[in-house]
């Protein structure tokens, strides 16, 4: 059994348009930033604080368990957290956007609240690659510096 009918034919989706960044937008970002920081500073001194923090806890714990070889590669890793606290901060900007009141447990509960979405994922894929990191340094210790250094 045949038919004239010829199937659809397929049309491809439109091209995806990509801007160009200048350095003008840059700027915009920045001072949009700064306006954000100076309208809503005990937060973004909190999740700077996040950083110093973290910082401070990896020289202390790796001098304590005298490994300071690991002190460089898994301060190299640490900023992989960027993405966890940038949520925080980008439901301040919006809230103050929008006009609406910074309230602290607002602002946190919408980082707990993302563990629904994609931030699980991402923390798993930053974590893998944070692993591979770390045991690609192990790897370049033991080859270099033999096991003196374990």
């Amino acid at each position: 059994m045949s038919t004239d009918e010829a199937a659809p034919a397929y049309v491809p989706p439109p091209a995806i348009k990509i801007n160009e960044i200048g350095f003008d937008d840059i700027r915009a970002a920045l001072r949009a930033g700064w306006r954000d920081f100076t309208r809503a500073p005990l937060i973004g001194l909190f999740f700077g604080a996040i950083y110093v923090t973290g910082g401070i806890l990896i020289l202390l714990l790796l001098s304590v368990y005298h490994q300071p070889w690991w002190i460089i590669p898994i301060a190299v890793g640490f900023p992989l957290i960027g993405p966890f606290v940038a949520v925080g901060l980008y439901e301040v900007s919006r809230r103050l956007a929008a006009g609406q009141p910074i309230v602290w447990g607002e602002v946190l509960s919408v980082i707990w609240a993302q563990r629904s979405r994609q931030i699980g994922w991402m923390a798993f894929v930053v974590l893998f690659i944070f692993w591979m990191w770390l045991y690609e340094v192990r790897m370049l210790l033991a080859i270099f510096l033999g096991f003196k250094s374990f």
